[in-house]
């Protein structure tokens, strides 16, 4: 791991106390207790903190999207693959990252948790539909297309009751949790639960990861966004949830694909931003995604035209399968939401916008991307170099040059004292990142 290494301390078994015997002449000894298992104590804390690297959104075949784009991978090969073991590559070759991480999350959409899935599964009546002839079909295209089509009714609000399983988004979410756990390490390596609310108004991008501190008090589903796209939905719920024991933050990414939307100065609804408004978004979202696979977005050529960097890693695109440009750069680009803030802090109505940063992947192939001489891609159909540049057959050229125009990714880093889950969230809470 990336972190530094401490001496691995071990705690001595006290013996267990019997009952004196009788005093007799013959009495033999008193046997003594089976000795216990030390557990190895952690690594001693830094007060000059250690880097740790990792990434807390990543997707896996969980996802509906990664299922419908060809990936078979689950959460427990994603945190193998982060320690540095070979999984498969959903058809494609194996994966097996060089360094291994200090720490990961898997990020699944709470959208369609677990349905598509079930759409390979002979037994279950959602095999039977007509989209599912198209979210398993052999054929790359076609199987895109189909995703194409997903994400046009979800972002034009369109609900198909039948892709909604209350009972199934628990049962998922709740092995989702089950996987971070199993794989936790303390002083080695760390798991988060959580998930991505995957808001998308007319494909304009306002996604967020929930991130929570620790499995001890978690809510029985996760929060999706297909009830409302609303960000101030879902930071009403998390403050639900810390009434209820949780501790979470959440992540917004990709305002270079929301088209304005993810720092306008306006509410949802198009009021003016005030001083509550912004009390709440701050409090609950510290950190900002400001690197990934679907591009950088810290600024752009227009709004930033004497840096000769503002070009870098730019994804021009909404959030949709039909190669849409954005048309407006204020507002999704954070070096301006910076200044923004700036300027709501003057007014006396403070500041919303006061982010950290970390990088991050966006992997649907339970692979981060960050190691760029080792390809994983984004989804299973392009997880090397060839098939991204190649394309689908088939696709849409617009398609096509999406893909190609993806970002090798990012990688978040944070300075923390120790390789635990309330020492890494408790940093990333703190902005120590990088």
């Amino acid at each position: 791991a990336c972190g530094l290494v401490a001496a691995v301390l071990l705690a001595g078994c006290a013996q267990k106390s019997e009952p004196a015997p009788a005093a007799t002449a013959t009495a033999p000894p008193a046997p003594a207790a089976p000795a216990t298992p030390a557990e190895p104590a952690l690594p001693p804390s830094n007060p000059d903190n250690n880097a740790y690297f990792g990434a807390v959104h990543v997707h896996t075949g969980w996802s509906f999207d990664a299922f419908t784009n060809g990936s078979k991978t689950t959460p427990t090969d994603a945190y193998a693959w982060a320690q540095g073991k070979a999984i498969t590559g959903s058809g494609g070759p194996d994966l097996q990252l060089k360094t291994p991480l200090d720490f990961y999350m898997v990020a699944d959409h709470a959208e369609f948790m677990g349905v598509f899935n079930q759409m390979a599964n002979p037994d279950s009546p959602l095999s039977k539909t007509e989209l599912a002839k198209g979210v398993t079909s052999p054929d790359a295209n076609v199987r895109i297309q189909t995703f194409a089509g997903i994400l046009r009714d979800m972002s034009a609000g369109k609900r198909d009751p039948m892709l909604t399983d209350p009972a199934l988004a628990r049962s998922v979410w709740a092995e989702i949790i089950k996987a971070a756990d199993a794989n936790y390490m303390p002083g080695k390596f760390t798991t988060f639960a959580g998930f991505e609310w995957t808001s998308n108004p007319l494909q304009r991008n306002l996604h967020r990861v929930v991130v929570f501190r620790d499995t001890a008090q978690l809510p029985d589903m996760a929060l999706s966004a297909l009830d409302s796209d609303d960000p101030e939905t879902l930071w009403k719920w998390m403050d639900e949830q810390r009434a209820k024991g949780s501790t979470l933050f959440a992540i917004p990414h990709n305002g270079n694909a929301s088209d304005g939307r993810m720092f306008e100065t306006v509410k949802f609804d198009g009021q003016p931003i005030d001083a509550a408004y912004n009390a709440t978004r701050a409090s609950n979202e510290p950190l900002y995604e400001i690197s990934q696979i679907k591009g950088t977005s810290e600024t752009h050529p227009d709004l930033s035209p004497n840096d000769e960097f503002a070009g870098f890693e730019q994804w021009d695109y909404t959030l949709s399968a039909d190669y849409q440009r954005p048309t407006h750069r204020q507002g999704s680009f954070v070096r301006q939401a910076l200044l923004d803030g700036m300027s709501q802090a003057a007014s006396g109505a403070g500041n919303p916008f006061k982010y950290g940063f970390i990088g991050d992947t966006d992997t649907h192939n339970a692979a981060a991307s960050h190691e760029e001489f080792n390809f994983t891609g984004k989804f299973a159909f392009e997880n090397n170099a060839k098939e991204r540049l190649s394309g689908v057959p088939g696709a849409p050229a617009g398609q096509v040059q999406q893909i190609q125009e993806f970002s090798s990714g990012g990688l978040a880093g944070v300075w923390a004292p120790q390789n635990t889950r309330e020492a890494i969230w408790d940093a990333m809470q703190r902005k120590e990142t990088f």
